[in-house]
């Protein structure tokens, strides 16, 4: 925003408090060490016209007073309000201001004209940067009259964007003769997409929470009620989510005229719609759509934004200002900006037949697939049936990533990596010949459902605890990370200490050991993550043997939640390991490691101050007298298994179809993604990131000793030209952390690579009782229905780049 420079002239700017020591900039300016929280407590602020506070990005206020402002509070980007006095009316009736049509009203009203009519306002969502909270916080005297509204909670007004879809608004919030929300649908953007959680009950007086949102019709599901006198949606807490997106181009569609074939829109509530999404398979002219009015930018581009619900596919749609469908766009960059991990959207944008594309995001070219089979979060599909393109927009944080805001968050690691396209044709004529139907989705986004009631009374420790909440999962058996993936979401309404959510093994009623623990801090709810699966795990999954506890900053149980299957859920093929093959193979073997390294093959690590090496580690072992162990120190490196002892480089006959090995992680380091990789005496290099489907345990973890089979294609031995010099195994975890690793009968190996499929065997669900009588889980639907999503293994293929040129 504008700030006086030294002349007092107004210029952009901004300000943010750093800690010292403090050096100048090359404009003269200090600069600091870090950034500082801006903290304001006890401020007052009262009768003003505008705001009581408007700020921007980063801000505190605690235990502070707004009184008789047009609207008490503003402040965008990670920000709380918390523990303060929020009236809308108090007793200082101020100066009653004569106006043209009353001749006088009974009190001064903050509006800048005096207006009686305008929105009285407390706290209000602003821009769409998130999260904003408001905890602990007192709202009063916020009554709706004949002649203007009132809301304790609202969004902005007159913005022409979306705002952050997860911004939480109910924590142990007080109202006191108090409207709590109104949403006053103007001619902006910004109050059609405000999606604001309910994180405890206090504002919609449900038990566990509740969405609040408004009435496009795009983010209606089952279950959200009206609210007449909020003029806005509650609706239940719910596994897929809310994104945004954002879409920009040079120019904004056309002024007048219209492009392509389809029908007229009317303007709605004062917007020029110039954007629509709609859910694939919605009808055309009566279904459900999601409309935009878009903004110019600063630099002149164009940007529509709205916010949807993941793990479903929408089309997207331009018209010009007077309501007729426009060209399509021929180059824009689209991102989905907020989401947590695993969360995807599928977007089809209407382009002619014969059109070519170019789509590049700042680390990847992708490519163009011919079935939508086949599409991926790194390629494109153009249906020449549809006549659209779909793009696959997916969080690709594999684990958790948190947003810690002054001891409260959201799990929010979003993409901010634009897909930039680009289209062939000049002028982008559509015929917009309906919503393209729902297709089959690719395999990688088909997910199982299951749900966790969360109650005190499933407890075994706290069964008169009065807290509630709901756990959601999305089991993938297949994924585009390899992994068998489990997706989750926990919901509560627990305050006060930090907290730790757990996935434990054990049945109904009895106590078990955590497989995967997440920390978060004070009250936070909506968490989530991705879990990578073992064998045994998925067992346990799909017979109902693993449950959710939420513990206290003592580690007391305060919540538990048994997970069940809702609709159609697989169990684990059986292995294909036979244990009788492992020390006495039937099969033909290249010994690299058997007790010792076979020589004249040697060992090394890069870098060797990071990695320490046991040859002779006899405390665990699959076969023999020893087992290899090696350990990584905070660190993404690998362990190198060389052949140039006597300057011996390996001709590896073609006999040998794979790469053999057996695997543990030392106890106290969980499971370990790992690579391997070879490297020739020309250069050449090849690695592979180890998934399930080469993994017999699908993870590599401490629980078992699983064997790990990689194909010399897969390696890219067949197309080397030179001789192989090293095999390498590196951790492929970031960020880097230490562990340990136990690797026996390390060999090449006759036999082919496994490729693990998923058995039929199915375990049905459809609900499940808990403690209370008369509250069964949350019903689903069956897989093939529904659009659940996926995860990407976070790759380092810089890593494994790095590793060749050391050994170059």
């Amino acid at each position: 925003d504008e700030m006086e420079d030294v002349t007092g002239k107004p210029e952009q700017a901004d300000y943010y408090p750093m800690a010292g020591p403090y050096q100048l900039t090359d404009a003269g300016y200090p600069y600091g060490t870090k950034f500082l929280v801006a903290e304001f407590t006890r401020f007052l602020s009262y009768k003003n016209r505008e705001s009581g506070v408007w700020g921007h990005t980063g801000l505190h206020f605690d235990n502070c007073v707004f009184q008789d402002n047009a609207r008490a509070f503003m402040v965008n980007g990670r920000t709380t309000l918390s523990n303060s006095l929020i009236t809308g009316e108090s007793d200082n009736v101020g100066n009653p201001i004569p106006i043209w049509d009353q001749a006088a009203l009974p009190r001064s009203y903050p509006s800048q004209w005096g207006d009686h009519t305008d929105l009285l306002q407390g706290h209000s969502s602003y821009d769409n940067g998130g999260p904003q909270f408001s905890i602990g916080n007192t709202f009063e005297n916020f009554v709706s009259t004949a002649d203007r509204p009132a809301g304790a909670l609202v969004p902005l007004r007159w913005a022409p964007f979306m705002l952050f879809p997860r911004n939480q608004f109910g924590h142990q919030l007080t109202f006191n003769n108090a409207n709590r929300v109104y949403i006053n649908y103007g001619a902006s953007d910004s109050e059609y997409g405000w999606c604001v959680l309910d994180a405890d009950g206090s504002v919609t007086g449900i038990a566990g929470g509740a969405w609040i949102q408004t009435n496009e019709t795009h983010l209606l599901r089952d279950g959200c009620t009206w609210k007449a006198e909020w003029n806005a949606y509650v609706c239940p807490l719910f596994a897929e989510n809310y994104i945004q997106f954002s879409l920009s181009s040079a120019s904004q569609p056309g002024a007048a005229g219209g492009a392509g074939t389809g029908y007229d829109i009317p303007k709605t509530g004062g917007r020029t719609i110039r954007g629509i999404v709609r859910p694939l398979g919605s009808d055309y002219y009566t279904g459900v759509k999601g409309e935009m009015q878009g903004s110019v930018r600063m630099d002149g581009s164009f940007q529509l934004m709205h916010n949807l619900v993941a793990r479903k596919a929408y089309s997207l749609e331009f018209y010009t200002d007077d309501g007729k469908p426009s060209f399509s766009p021929s180059n824009f960059e689209f991102n989905m900006q907020s989401s947590s991990p695993g969360d995807w959207i599928i977007i089809a944008i209407p382009y002619p037949v014969g059109t070519s594309f170019t789509a590049q995001s700042p680390y990847v070219t992708y490519t163009q697939v011919d079935s939508f089979a086949k599409l991926t979060p790194n390629s494109i599909y153009y249906d020449a049936a549809t006549k659209h393109l779909y793009l696959l927009f997916q969080n690709t944080y594999a684990g958790q990533e948190f947003t810690d805001v002054f001891g409260y968050g959201v799990t929010d690691s979003g993409s901010y990596q634009p897909l930039t396209i680009t289209a062939s044709c000049s002028s982008c004529q559509p015929s917009l010949d309906g919503v393209p139907p729902i297709p089959t989705l690719p395999s990688q986004l088909v997910a199982e459902r299951y749900v966790a009631n969360l109650q005190g009374c499933q407890s075994l420790v706290s069964p008169s605890s009065t807290n509630n909440g709901q756990a959601f999962f999305f089991f993938h058996p297949s994924s585009y990370s390899g992994y068998k993936e489990l997706h989750y979401k926990f919901f509560h309404d627990v305050k006060g200490t930090p907290l730790t959510i757990s996935i434990l093994n054990g049945a109904i009623g009895q106590a078990g050991k955590s497989l995967v623990t997440q920390t978060v801090a004070t009250g936070t709810t909506a968490a989530a993550g991705i879990w990578y699966l073992s064998r045994d795990q998925w067992e346990k999954l799909a017979g109902g043997n693993l449950y959710v506890s939420v513990s206290d900053t003592n580690g007391v149980e305060v919540l538990r939640g048994q997970i069940q299957c809702s609709g159609s859920c697989s169990k684990p093929p059986k292995s294909a390991l036979s244990l009788s093959d492992v020390c006495n193979p039937t099969y033909g073997t290249l010994p690299i490691y058997t007790d010792a390294i076979v020589k004249p093959i040697e060992w090394g690590a890069w870098i060797p101050e990071n990695i320490t090496v046991n040859p002779s580690y006899t405390d665990d072992k699959v076969c023999g007298a020893n087992s290899l162990k090696f350990r990584f120190e905070n660190t993404n490196n690998a362990f190198v298994i060389s052949y140039w002892g006597s300057q011996t480089d390996l001709v590896l006959d073609p006999k040998y179809r794979s790469l053999e090995f057996f695997v543990e992680v030392a106890p106290g380091y969980g499971a370990i993604p790992l690579f391997v990789g070879t490297y020739t005496e020309k250069g050449e290099s090849k690695s592979v990131n180890l998934a399930a489907n080469g993994v017999d345990n699908f993870v590599i973890d401490e629980t078992v000793w699983s064997r790990v089979r990689v194909s010399v294609d897969d390696l890219g031995v067949p197309t080397f030209t030179g001789k192989i010099k090293n095999v390498l195994i590196g951790f492929n975890r970031w960020p880097p952390a230490a562990g340990e690793l136990l690797i026996d009968e390390f060999r090449w190996s006759t036999e082919e690579a496994n490729v693990i499929t998923v058995l039929s065997d199915v375990n049905v669900v459809t609900s499940a009782q808990v403690c209370v009588a008369g509250q069964p889980v949350v019903g689903g639907r069956n897989s093939q229905q529904q659009m659940a999503s996926a995860s990407s293994l976070v790759a380092l293929p810089f890593l494994f780049a790095c590793l060749v040129a050391l050994l170059l």
